[in-house]
Parts: structure tokens; C-alpha cells; sequence
């Protein structure tokens, strides 16, 4: 799943101020909290910088697929999240601001070879989570012909307790997941000598359909709010947040 992923906002009009913003559920960075509200860190993002732009904002819980593609018509109009997909091509503003960071991990129990390359997994079995793309090389594990065995698992917490099992059993496996999913499971898990290592990091933008009116200027009012709030202490930068984390939890 491409990950898929994240946020989007719209304006209904030039004079419009309500924001539109399109999610899907990716925990904890955006998803529906227990009373039914958006929640996480990118909807919280959104919410500060909006409203220091000058927006009100809601927010729906979308499907990945459905999401991008509302976006590009212009039914909603901002995603904070990946800007790459391939059907954004001539149909979005990208900021230069970089919010976030996604980033990719291969996790073991006991010290293994780094996944580095996705040549590294051939013959591997694999624990994956049902859904991401884990930036395009979901199309190489699933190829029969590089003989990688895989497991999908429909939530993190599931995938990490198969991981366990494994090692109970001397079997040899890797979990691919992301680093902020990953870090909420094991915060409330504890798993003794699990390793990893940050095969990609992917950069989380604000995207802006070009299919609304004073989109660029909307942007720039977006991406203006977001700095002063860094500036502020409001918004924590991500590189000062993620300074200093060891490789072994």
C-alpha cells in the first residue's frame, strides 16, 4: 500500500474558508479515534496549520484509492502525505516544504543482514502488512520467480506477535512495516532483542489539486502557517524529533 499512507483539503469556492481534508487509516500518523473523530499526528498538523492560516477544516476517513482520485478531481484538494503517485502527474501543486518523513523499516528478533536493496529479500520469508506498496516493491516480493515467502497480516500488532512466534520456533523472518506504526506497537509491546534497520525514508509533502481556484496561493498560505508554527515551538520539526533514536529498541 502506498502508503497511502494520508491528508487532503478543499476549497468549495475562491471565497470559501472550510477545508475539506481527506484521510485514511494509518495509525498514528491519521485515523478515527475511538469517538469517531480524525486523530494522529499528520490530522493534528493539519488542524494547527490550518487554523493558523485562517481555515476551518473537516475531515472523512477515505480509501486509499478513492482519496487520490478525489484529489485529482478536485473534490478534495490537499493531501499531506507522499507526492508520487503516479496519477498526481500534471494535476498537483507540490510544496517544497517537507512535513514529515515515512520511513521504511526491516525489523527481526536477534541481529540479522540489513535489508538494504530489495535484491536482500530474495528467498526471504517475509511478515507484510496487507495494503501498503512499501514504495513499489510490493510487485517484487509477490513475483513468484524471486521465491520469496510472504505473510499478510491485516494489523501491525498481529504482524510483530507472528514475528515473535517465529523466533520462538528458530524460524528466520523479517517484518516490513513503517517507523511510526512500528513505534506505537512496540511501545505497548515489549519484544526483547528485536533489531532494525531504515531501509528508504520517503518525504511527506502538502499536495494541492490544481482542479481549485487560487490553489498556488493557497499553498503558499498553507506552507507560510506551518513555518511560523515550527518557528514557535508549535509544530516540532521532524529531523530535531527523530534525532538521536538507536537502532535497537
Amino acid at each position: 500500500m502506498v502508503l497511502l499512507f494520508f491528508l487532503c483539503f478543499g476549497l468549495s469556492s475562491a471565497f470559501s474558508r472550510t477545508i475539506k481534508i481527506g484521510y485514511v487509516e494509518f495509525f498514528p500518523m491519521t485515523y478515527t479515534n475511538d469517538s469517531g473523530h480524525p486523530d494522529g499526528i499528520i490530522i493534528n498538523i493539519a488542524a494547527q496549520t490550518l487554523e493558523k492560516a485562517g481555515y476551518e477544516w473537516t475531515a472523512t476517513s477515505l480509501p486509499a484509492k478513492r482519496l487520490a482520485k478525489m484529489l485529482t478531481q478536485g473534490d478534495v484538494q490537499l493531501w499531506i502525505g507522499l507526492s508520487t503517485l503516479p496519477q498526481f502527474k500534471d494535476k498537483v501543486y507540490i510544496s517544497d516544504t517537507v512535513v514529515e518523513k515515512l520511513t521504511f523499516r526491516a525489523y527481526t528478533i536477534g541481529k540479522r543482514n540489513p535489508i538494504v536493496k530489495k535484491q536482500d529479500l530474495l528467498g526471504q520469508t517475509l511478515l507484510i502488512l496487507r495494503g501498503y506498496s512499501y514504495g513499489g516493491w510490493i510487485n517484487f516480493i509477490k513475483d513468484p520467480l524471486n521465491q520469496i515467502q510472504y505473510i499478510e497480516f491485516d494489523s501491525h500488532e498481529t504482524a510483530f506477535k507472528r514475528l515473535e512466534i517465529f523466533a520462538e520456533n528458530n524460524r528466520e523472518c523479517y517484518l516490513l512495516d513503517y517507523q511510526h506504526p512500528s513505534e506505537a506497537v512496540l511501545k505497548t509491546h515489549d519484544i526483547s532483542n528485536i533489531h532494525f534497520n531504515d531501509i528508504s525514508s520517503l518525504n511527506i509533502h502538502f499536495v494541492v489539486t490544481q482542479n481549485m481556484d487560487g490553489a498556488k496561493t493557497v499553498l503558499d498560505q498553507i506552507e507560510k502557517a506551518f513555518h511560523q508554527l515550527v518557528r514557535e515551538g508549535i509544530i516540532k520539526n521532524f529531523e530535531r524529533k527523530n534525532k538521536g533514536k538507536s537502532e535497537l529498541l
